[in-house]
């Protein structure tokens, strides 16, 4: 069967991705001190970084694949203060956690190109990321790095849609937007649980990469598990596209 299109995964697959930060408090704080007092704003950015970590905790349980809502969990916190735009104060500290998510991104020169070479095969580009950072601020960082969105047919991001892989819905989705059967796309991804069992369960074709992370394969049986992303061109050879 001839692979019309290839899903990727985003962190640790088309680039590395470091770890988070353990301490956000100063920076949380440092947006609190325009609403309340100093003494406030510094309690106020433990509870909100204790109840930041305390959701996404609860919501890395086996099964679980809603995706965190880090300004809905803020606004929860600081539900009791006086401010007459709480919803825009809780995005405010929500992208604290955003942009630095984003700066722990590390993406080469050639991040937008590796990828931009699938595209001369004719395949279609999707992309389906597990990612409680705003849309924008992803995109943001994306085109300084050559990954536009004109490279992709969709983008899907659980911050959009409330939905993480493994959820079988994401990859509905994604087939949808992409216009193609599971059989004819190929899913590229470094996690096994969320980038080949999930898409194999759906019916397509998954590829491991060990390019940033080396994630035992275990009873999973992926396609191929490749060293770097360029690799999957002789997957794609093997499947005739």
């Amino acid at each position: 069967m001839a692979i019309r299109a290839i899903l990727f995964d985003l962190g640790d697959t088309l680039f590395r991705l470091h770890p988070l930060p353990e301490d956000f408090r100063p920076a949380l704080a440092g947006v609190l001190r325009d609403v309340v007092a100093e003494a406030d704003a510094v309690q106020f950015a433990g509870e909100i970084q204790d109840a930041i970590r305390d959701a996404w905790e609860a919501s890395s349980g086996p099964g679980l694949t809603a995706e965190v809502d880090n300004a809905g969990t803020i606004a929860d916190v600081l539900e009791g203060i006086e401010n007459s735009d709480l919803p825009r104060l809780a995005r405010r500290l929500a992208d604290v956690f955003g942009k630095a998510d984003v700066a722990r991104f590390e993406a080469g020169e050639d991040c937008g190109d590796r990828v931009a070479t699938f595209l001369n095969r004719g395949v279609r580009l999707g992309l389906v990321s597990n990612t409680s950072t705003r849309p924008d601020l992803l995109a943001g960082y994306m085109d300084q790095v050559g990954l536009t969105a004109s490279l992709f047919q969709t983008m899907l991001f659980s911050s959009a849609t409330g939905m993480r892989k493994p959820n079988p819905k994401v990859y509905e989705r994604a087939l949808r937007r992409m216009g193609t059967r599971p059989d004819e796309t190929l899913f590229v991804g470094d996690r096994v649980g969320e980038d080949i069992r999930g898409p194999m369960a759906a019916g397509m074709y998954a590829v491991l990469t060990h390019e940033f992370r080396q994630e035992d394969p275990g009873s999973a049986r992926p396609i191929a598990v490749v060293r770097e992303l360029l690799d999957v061109h002789e997957v794609l050879r093997t499947l005739r596209t």
